[in-house]
Parts: structure tokens; sequence; C-alpha cells
């Protein structure tokens, strides 16, 4: 009877499911992995800070301290109890499980194969770098080898120099080409008589000579244009008194221009039986021996020897050419004289005498005197004089008037 009731246990434990069995060696597992690390592991004092800011070690549970003891480890289970255990599954008829050893992690060295993978892993998705991307390898591209990246590169960079070394010499050949063009350029141009003067242009003269000019410049056919001195040539035109202004400039290839300015004489000065044309300036233009047409002479002026090329000024000259710039064209015509007498300054028209007096309100004086002339010497015949000095109060005096 005995006997069946403990096969019919047996065949009872046998029928068990895996499931349950496998949660009890689980459980029975655990237990020992717990038990071993609790006894592998070294004490640990826990530190902590005082006032000073210095950690310092906190008694152990069993001492006296102000901190409260750390809680203790699960104490193992008692040897009683396991035996308890181990004799309830004998009699069931179970297996019993001797405890694993804790055996410490075997990490496998860097050299070791690694093994392939499987048909599992392949599915997974595969570890990306810090940013996401795949790696060279592992996106199936081929990395060239280290030998043919260096020739490459060698290669490359051997290429560039050779540019670059060929540039150069292209850039110095250039250079010395243009160098040796600039100087047969400067020895044909200044070695030879490529640029050599061969025409003389005169403009703006009308009194003076063209030829004249030309050989008072002393530009010959052997003056070069690069090598003529332009202030020579100036300052020996200018030496003309007809000449206010000259501009010499050069056209190339062998032409030279001279721009002329004149002066224009306005009176004649009668001394030592010449007649010495002046401009409005006080420039002595030149000496005549016959009287010019068309000016006025200037009388009753204290001058020096006059002569062309001389400038006569002072105060007195001033206010004669004051009175003559001041002229109309209509009596201009008919006045044959100025000057600056006793009464100051007067001018002479038809033979009759126009005093003027101060060099004041001459356009007033100037029309009063051409009314008198053209007019009232007709009506009257001879007229000794015509007083303007006083505009609002002309005076005329025929002649025999007392």
């Amino acid at each position: 009877m005995r006997k069946c009731m403990q096969g019919g246990k047996r065949k009872a434990v046998k029928n068990k499911t895996a499931k349950t069995r496998g949660a009890e060696v689980r459980v029975s597992r655990a237990k020992t992995r717990v038990v071993a690390k609790k006894k592998a592991a070294p004490e640990i004092r826990k530190p902590r800070r005082t006032d000073g800011g210095r950690a310092q070690a906190e008694p152990e549970s069993g001492q006296d301290g102000n901190a409260p003891p750390r809680r203790a480890a699960r104490a193992p289970e008692a040897p009683q109890k396991k035996e308890a255990m181990r004799s309830v599954k004998a009699q069931r008829g179970e297996r019993t499980e001797k405890p694993r050893r804790a055996f410490a992690r075997r990490e496998p060295e860097a050299d070791t194969a690694l093994p392939p993978r499987s048909v599992e892993d392949s599915g997974k998705k595969k570890k990306r770098g810090s940013k996401g991307a795949l790696s060279p390898q592992e996106n199936g591209v081929r990395q060239p080898e280290e030998g043919a990246g260096a020739r490459a590169a060698g290669e490359a960079s051997g290429g560039k120099k050779e540019k670059r070394i060929s540039r150069h010499v292209r850039i110095l050949i250039l250079g010395g080409l243009l160098l040796v063009s600039l100087a047969a350029l400067l020895w044909v141009y200044t070695a030879t008589g490529t640029l050599n003067v061969a025409k003389v242009e005169v403009r703006g003269n009308e009194v003076l000579d063209a030829d004249y000019l030309r050989s008072l410049s002393g530009i010959t056919r052997d003056t070069h244009l690069l090598k003529m001195d332009v202030k020579a040539v100036e300052s020996a035109i200018l030496s003309e008194p007809y000449v206010a202004g000259v501009d010499v400039s050069r056209q190339y290839p062998n032409t030279v221009v001279l721009q002329i300015t004149e002066r224009k004489p306005s009176a004649f000065i009668i001394q030592n039986g010449k007649f010495n044309l002046v401009d409005q300036e006080g420039m002595i233009l030149e000496s005549a021996d016959a009287m010019p047409p068309g000016l006025i002479e200037i009388r009753d002026l204290d001058t020096q020897l006059l002569f062309p090329g001389m400038e006569v000024s002072g105060l007195d000259f001033a206010t004669v050419t004051s009175l003559l710039g001041s002229l109309p064209p209509a009596l201009r015509e008919i006045t044959t004289a100025v000057g600056l007498g006793a009464k100051g300054l007067y001018l002479e028209g038809k033979g009759t005498l126009v005093i003027y007096g101060e060099a004041s309100e001459l356009p007033r004086k100037n029309t009063i005197a051409l009314l008198a002339l053209s007019g009232l010497v007709d009506r009257y015949g001879a007229v000794e004089y015509i007083d303007v000095s006083f505009p609002d109060h002309p005076v005329i005096k025929p002649v025999g008037a007392g």
C-alpha cells in the first residue's frame, strides 16, 4: 500500500508542467546569487561631512555614534531551514539543486574572433554612429587600400607642383618679353630720329607773322619731340610784347602746336618823334614812325623813355586808361586824344575840349559829351570847351563868349 502511494506521488510530481518547474528553479538560483554577492561584497563605510567640509567615515552599525546605523545586510538562510527544504524535496522525489558558485564573468580577449552573425541578428537594425550615419564598411562602400591612396595623393601633389612651376615659367617669360619690347621702343624713340619735329603749327595770331613766331620759338627739325623743353619755348615766345600768352603742345608723332594769345593796342604815346603803341595794361607793343590809324593819343603824361616791351605804370596812367576803357564806340570814333591836365581828365573830339574833372560818373559824362559833340557843336559852330565835371549842370562855352 505504501509503495503504491509513493508511486502515485512520483507520477504527480512528474506531471507538473515545465513552467512550474522553471519558475522554482529561477527562484532558487536568484536566492543563491544574492547570498553569494552579500558574502563576497566588502563592508563599505559611508562618508559624511562635518562643519569643516571634510568627509569622515561613519561608524559601523554596531559602534557608538550620532548617526543611525546602516541597514544590516540580509542574513543568509539558516542551515536548519535548508536541510528542512531538502528533506521535503527528497520526500516529494524532486531533484535537489546545488547552489551555483559565483564565477567572475570572463571578458573576451581583444583578438578573439567574433562568432558569425546569426539569422536573427541579421534582421535587427544596424548600429549607427553618434550622428546616426552608417560607417563606410557597414554601408558597403569599398575603401581604397592605404598604399593606393598614398600613391594617388603623391601623384596629385606632384601634378600641382608641375602646374605651379609651369605657370611661374610662363610669367617670367612674358615679363622678360615685355621688358625687352619696352627697351626696344625706348631706344627707337630716343636714340633715332623717329620723333623729330617735322611741323610747327601756329594758331591765334593776327598781327604777328607765323614764320616769325616759329623762328622765335627755337624749334628746328633736329628737335626731338620728347626731349623738347616746353618751358624754354614758352619763355622765348613770351619775349615778344604782342604775345600775352602761349600754349605749347605735342602732337605725335612729329608735330608741335603753338596757340598764341595776342595783345591789342588801345592808344599811343608820342615820344622823341616815335609813336609808341600801348595796350590797356600799359605794355609798349612797338615804336612806329607813322601815326597808327584808329588809335587815340595819350597826352600830358610824364613817363620815362619808352621802348617795346616796357610796361607803363602809375596812378596817372591808370586814371587815363580808365577813361579810355569807359568810352562807347560812337564817342571813341570822334575822340582824338585823352589826357590828364590841370583841371583833371579831359578828351578832345572834333577839335573841341571836353573837361571830365575827376574819374567819377564816367558813363553819364560820356553820354553828355557825345550829345554835345554831335549836336551842339554843329549848331553853335566853334566851341571853346564843354565842361561835364558836374553832370547835373554841364557847361558849354562857345568861342568868343565872355
